[in-house]
């Protein structure tokens, strides 16, 4: 990928948005798409739920609680197996 295709995409998983303007795999390797840019979406996503459940809590007055507690707990305890049963139910649709 150029430099500022490279940086867009990094940008975009830090803000949390996403945004993809590469086509697929002929911009990154299978490889790079499965651990890079499947981390950074799960890594993302787990932290934007962290820090809204920390400002859920302040606002109901409770103790904003530990970040990377919240944050383990919802890869581990959501994320994972919720995508494990999607996974599973895609597969047995044959959805590729």
């Amino acid at each position: 990928m150029k430099g500022d295709l490279n940086l867009n995409t990094v940008i975009s998983f830090i803000a949390n948005t996403n945004l993809q303007h590469y086509s697929g795999e002929s911009a990154l390797s299978l490889l790079s798409q499965n651990t890079g840019i499947l981390l950074a979406m799960f890594v993302s996503s787990a932290s934007g739920y962290s820090a809204c459940m920390a400002f859920c809590r302040a606002l109901c007055g409770m103790q904003m609680g530990n970040f990377y507690e919240d944050f383990t707990r919802i890869i581990t305890r959501l994320m994972l197996p919720l995508n494990f049963i999607l996974a599973v139910i895609f597969i047995s649709e044959g959805v590729v």
